[in-house]
């Protein structure tokens, strides 16, 4: 029900999309947005060898294109687009400090395209509130695993073994989320440029395994350029 809800949101946004493009297009506006992020795991994500990965964190980049579409009495409505690609790493311990302790480690790389329509408020001075609904549609991932022994070797005389390279078949087809946004516009000669603070918060798991459920908050530095 709640995936349903948010293709409508997304449908919806998109026609207004194209339909107030072509009737305020005298207030439109694009840009570009680029910025860094930083992740932070909620819940456990299962790994196809039982691993039970619950303290990872991760770093990423989103690129998008903006356009604002209508502004009226201190408030803007528009959408933006773009790829979101993400690295998150975490390891588990089995064992404890006993001699035959090992530890996995893996790492997951994930490409999305990502849809977000937004609005925005202007406070004063070019400070600015904005918020939106993410929708991100999952283009690529690859899962690296190995396993480290903490002492001897294995009887080929090394002391890791890869388990997992390849996708991981448990991560989602799409995700959604809240971006909530601060930033302060700045003009300079011909251009306008906002740097922003983002706390993207999530409201579907990346992947659900057993019971286990899992999902990234995502925060993220970035900077708006309008041409």
């Amino acid at each position: 029900m709640m995936k349903r809800r948010l293709n409508h949101i997304v449908l919806l946004s998109l026609i207004s999309f194209v339909v107030f493009g072509e009737t305020k297009a005298a207030h439109a506006q694009m840009g570009v947005e680029v910025g860094a992020g930083y992740f932070l795991q909620n819940g456990i994500l299962q790994a196809p060898c039982g691993c039970k990965f619950d303290d990872g964190k991760g770093s990423g980049y989103k690129i998008s294109l903006n356009y604002d579409l209508v502004s009226l009495l201190g408030f803007t409505v528009g959408a933006k687009a773009g790829v979101d690609r993400r690295q998150f790493s975490s390891s588990h311990l089995w064992g404890g400090g006993t001699p035959t302790a090992l530890t996995d480690n893996m790492l997951l790389t994930t490409t999305y395209l990502h849809l977000e329509p937004y609005v925005r408020y202007n406070l004063f001075a070019g400070l600015f509130l904005q918020a939106g609904i993410g929708y991100s549609y999952l283009v690529h991932n690859s899962y690296f695993q190995q396993r480290d022994l903490l002492s001897g070797t294995y009887s080929n005389g090394s002391s890791d073994s890869v388990l997992e390279n390849g996708p991981l078949s448990a991560v989602r087809s799409s995700m959604s989320s809240v971006p909530i946004s601060a930033g302060y516009m700045i003009s300079l000669l011909s251009l306008r440029i906002a740097p922003m603070i983002t706390a993207d918060v999530p409201v579907t798991n990346i992947s659900s395994v057993n019971g286990y459920e899992w999902n990234l908050t995502s925060y993220y530095a970035s900077v708006l350029l309008y041409f």
